[in-house]
């Protein structure tokens, strides 16, 4: 555990390959990368001593939905980040551990992402282009929908007809998005039917009953994965 800073920090677990990926993306404004004896923590540099553990834990997972949204969409075979429990270092370098078991989401937004090894600052690795995402999802709101569904649900085509509803909203409608060449009206549309049919998915499709014929031609879920992640990375681009 760090000893040189003080303040609140959650401990960050995953797979090998993922955790070294993080010096890579940029974290949301307001938390740094801490590294001390080869353990990851997010620091949680907006929050006081006094601030609950609770709150500190739900900023944290917060913040790791949207790195994670960014491993989904940006680095191949990604397995998302978790978080540990929250760990206050007191101006006296003591440690208060706090453990809990499953904490509640909510949105919030942080100040200037900086990494720290052992204790110093460290220049970061230069960040692969993905690292743009979690930084212009400060300033565009839908990004920032995006980038926390991605991160923080299983891809069903439920969450992926939210994720282009968000999309062709912000961009302004299909016929936009057919104009940049980032998807074709028949693509959507049988993504679409796909995702409203019952005969296609059963219990996961939007509707209770079958609206309409069911598609010929179904779209499976690795290809609407495919499909919506390819036009998430074209528009969040654009916004460079």
């Amino acid at each position: 555990m760090p000893v040189v800073k003080t303040g609140w920090f959650v401990d960050l677990t995953g797979e090998e390959f993922d955790l070294h990926e993080l010096e890579r993306l940029r974290f949301p404004a307001g938390t740094e990368l801490y590294i001390h004896e080869d353990t990851l923590y997010i620091r949680m540099t907006t929050y006081s001593a006094t601030a609950d553990a609770s709150d500190v834990l739900t900023a944290a997972v917060e913040a790791v939905n949207l790195i994670n949204g960014t491993g989904q969409l940006y680095v191949q075979n990604w397995k998302n980040i978790r978080c540990g429990g929250p760990t206050l270092v007191d101006s006296e370098g003591k440690r208060h551990i706090f453990g809990f078991v499953e904490p509640l989401l909510a949105r919030t937004r942080f100040g200037t992402p900086v990494v720290f090894v052992n204790g110093r600052p460290a220049e970061p690795p230069a960040p692969a282009p993905s690292a743009e995402a979690v930084t212009i999802s400060d300033t565009h709101s839908a990004v920032e929908k995006v980038l926390r569904i991605y991160g923080s649900s299983a891809l069903t085509f439920r969450d992926l007809y939210i994720v282009y509803e968000a999309i062709e909203h912000d961009a302004g409608g299909l016929k936009s998005l057919e104009t940049r060449g980032w998807v074709t009206k028949s693509d959507i549309r049988r993504f679409k039917h796909t995702a409203n049919s019952v005969a296609s998915l059963g219990d996961q499709a939007r509707h209770g009953a079958e609206p309409t014929q069911p598609p010929q031609d179904p779209f499976t879920l690795s290809q609407a994965r495919q499909l919506i992640a390819n036009l998430a990375r074209s528009w969040i681009a654009a916004k460079r």
